[in-house]
């Protein structure tokens, strides 16, 4: 997990559930880190599948 996304996560769980805007903040910046780190998994598959012994089954 990402320093951003457990940053988010650690805000939103210390917000005061009772401040609507405070809350609605912190839960957007937990999904723009959810975000993030989808796309950055997504880039480390896909240079994981471009290498060329990725499933050739040589292993």
């Amino acid at each position: 997990m990402s320093n951003q996304l457990q940053n988010a996560i650690d805000t939103l769980g210390w917000t005061n559930q009772s401040d609507d805007d405070s809350w609605k903040y912190a839960a957007w910046q937990v999904m723009r880190a959810m975000h993030n780190e989808i796309g950055r998994l997504s880039r480390e598959v896909e240079k994981l599948a471009a290498t060329p012994e990725a499933g050739d089954g040589s292993e």
